[in-house]
């Protein structure tokens, strides 16, 4: 039988969420190691702070262009 290219692909929901739940735990790994990559990089804690806070910048952002991408 002759694969349908019509449509959507298969799976492509299931793939997007779970990279959003792998791409979601870099935040848990960061917070995890923060104390000692401060001490081996040399940061403060305002460095770190933009650190994460460039982090959810780019995350909320990314939100929102995949919610336009589900919406479809």
């Amino acid at each position: 039988m002759p694969h349908d290219t019509t449509g959507p692909a298969r799976g492509w929901l299931a793939l997007l969420c779970a990279s959003r739940l792998l791409q979601s735990m870099i935040v848990t790994a960061y917070s995890g190691v923060l104390p000692f990559a401060m001490v081996d990089w040399h940061m403060t804690a305002a460095q770190a702070g933009s650190i994460q806070s460039a982090w959810h910048v780019g995350y909320m952002s990314s939100l929102f262009a995949v919610g336009l991408l589900a919406d479809r």
